[in-house]
Order: structure tokens, then sequence, then C-alpha cells
């Protein structure tokens, strides 16, 4: 009964360290971009600093299967929030030139979708 429990929250887990991975990942990438306005220092620092303390916590979830820290649980939800912020703050802009703009869930995601990622996480 309570195996469905505990997959849905192992799955929302995964969702949400690689959500962040992938947020942080394009930020950083996008910066190699030839012509790609620089980043204020300060938030530039901020994104390499949170994609290591994600992408070690991700490791580490592959690993032993489970996140039980509720402080780590809870910084890596702060962390999608600022994100979540970030990006509804940068596509503002775009929306206003009605360019077509995907929410933050929708742009990103894994290729694969969430169900096979899911299902193939603490196998890769």
């Amino acid at each position: 009964m309570f195996k469905w429990f505990f997959n849905r929250k192992t799955n929302e887990l995964i969702k949400l360290v690689l959500q962040n991975d992938i947020a942080l990942s394009q930020i950083i990438d996008m910066q190699q971009l030839e012509g790609a306005k620089p980043l204020h220092k300060d938030f530039a620092k901020w994104v390499q600093n949170r994609f290591v303390i994600n992408h070690a916590a991700l490791l580490r979830f592959k690993k032993s299967g489970s996140i039980k820290d509720r402080e780590i649980v809870k910084s890596l939800l702060d962390l999608n929030m600022d994100l979540r912020r970030w990006y509804d703050e940068s596509m503002e802009n775009l929306k206003f030139y009605n360019w077509p703009v995907k929410s933050f869930d929708d742009t990103y995601k894994p290729l694969i979708g969430w169900d096979r990622t899911y299902k193939d996480f603490f196998n890769e």
C-alpha cells in the first residue's frame, strides 16, 4: 500500500534534482555561446556554486537511492523556486514581444520524458 507513496516521493525527488541540474547546466552552457550577454559576476558565481551542490546531491541520490536529510531536500526545493523565479523574470521580455515561451517545466525536462527517466534513473 505504501509502495505507491514511496515511488511517488522518489519520482518527485528525481524530478527536482534533475530539473535543477538541467536548468543550471543550460545557464552555464549558454554563457559559452558567441555573443552571449555575460551574467552578473555574483550571479555567475551563485549558479556555479549551486550547480556543484545540486550535482553532488544528484550523485549521492543515485548511489544511495534516497535523500533522507530534510535540510537537503529543502535546499533543493528552494533552489528550484529560485530558478523558476529567474526563468519567469528572464522570459517576461519575450512575452512582451509575443515570442512563444514555454513553462519552466516544459523547458527543463529530459528528452526521453519523465516516465522513462524515473524508470532508468538508478540504472545509469
